[in-house]
């Protein structure tokens, strides 16, 4: 009943939003998937009546630089947002005592620097963000780290409430739940420095390569025929993959987000450089049961409000040395 009651409140709060709803300094974390053109055209319109806004400049990609009235907007948009958390949250995290307010949400080990375990404690950019997202939440958090495979099937399972910092495809969206974006990653081909002979995809077709499971690079081998062409290995970590290419006998290649691969590599005193980057980039959330809609609702609301007063941007910065960050084209 309660979770009714949660569901509806958070239907009616969502259709105030809707309605108020506009691209513009607060696109960063008010950026909705739409399905269309016409759509974000009738949203747009919408949100231009009601608040009375001047549209100033509108390019190709669909943004819109929004008049005098921008900041009022933000603004307003925030209110409605804690308003909607407030009412949501209220019944599902309080009505049944402490026991509910715990969130059991997983991470990888082995990726840093965005997650991993190390001198026995779970840490990471993603686990940063992770346990404020559940402090704005006032929720308690239970966090454990495993191999990737092993945190994907927990969560599929239900041993597991949410994962931390799981990038978006539509494959994973068939069994998952997502907020909004956070950031972006961008995955790149490493090779050992030493090895002058490769230089191109191309030079490694025949050899051993370490992959990224659904990564964009992974994928775009795989649809030209990259599992025949490439061998394509899966390793439990990340770390374990640096390692075998280090030791250079079976590994020849490995597939890794940047940050990843320069992270572990530099620890491991390997001289990597970078031979494929192509990737545009790829959207990293929140992933959610897909039987606890209002929980991801909750976290969505919690994240956009530490997206919208900059606690994200500036974690990020503290870590990588750069920013603030984006998560809309």
């Amino acid at each position: 009943m309660l979770l009714d009651q949660a569901d509806q409140a958070l239907y009616e709060a969502k259709r105030a939003v809707d309605i108020v709803y506009y691209p513009g300094p607060c696109q960063m974390v008010e950026k909705r998937m739409f399905e269309s053109a016409d759509e974000r055209r009738i949203i747009k319109s919408r949100a231009q009546a009601s608040l009375s806004m001047r549209r100033a400049v509108a390019d190709e990609s669909d943004h819109v630089v929004l008049g005098s009235n921008a900041k009022e907007g933000c603004l307003l948009r925030l209110v409605i947002q804690v308003f909607a958390f407030l009412v949501i949250s209220g019944p599902f995290l309080s009505a049944h005592g402490k026991a509910d307010n715990l969130v059991r949400c997983g991470v990888a080990k082995g990726y840093p620097p965005y997650q991993y375990v190390e001198k026995g404690r779970i840490g990471g950019f993603d686990t940063d963000v992770l346990r404020l997202l559940i402090a704005r939440m006032g929720a308690d958090l239970g966090v454990s780290a495993d191999h990737w495979d092993n945190v994907f099937g927990f969560l599929r399972v239900g041993q597991l409430d949410c994962v931390a910092g799981m990038e978006i495809n539509e494959v994973r969206k068939k069994y998952v739940l997502f907020t909004r974006p956070y950031y972006r990653r961008y995955s790149a081909m490493f090779v050992r420095d030493d090895r002058e002979d490769l230089k191109t995809l191309e030079d490694l077709k025949g050899f051993v390569i370490t992959g990224d499971r659904q990564s964009f690079l992974e994928e775009g081998l795989v649809a030209h025929g990259g599992k025949d062409a490439y061998r394509i290995l899966q390793t439990d970590t990340k770390e374990d993959a640096i390692m075998m290419l280090k030791e250079g006998s079976l590994v020849h290649g490995s597939i890794m987000p940047v940050a990843v691969g320069s992270y572990l590599a530099a620890r491991a005193s390997l001289k990597v450089r970078v031979i494929e980057m192509s990737d545009p980039g790829t959207l990293v959330a929140f992933a959610v049961r897909k039987d606890q809609p209002v929980l991801r609702d909750l976290m969505d609301s919690a994240l956009a409000e530490l997206l919208l007063d900059g606690t994200i941007a500036r974690l990020y910065s503290d870590r990588f040395g750069v920013g603030p960050i984006s998560v809309v084209d």
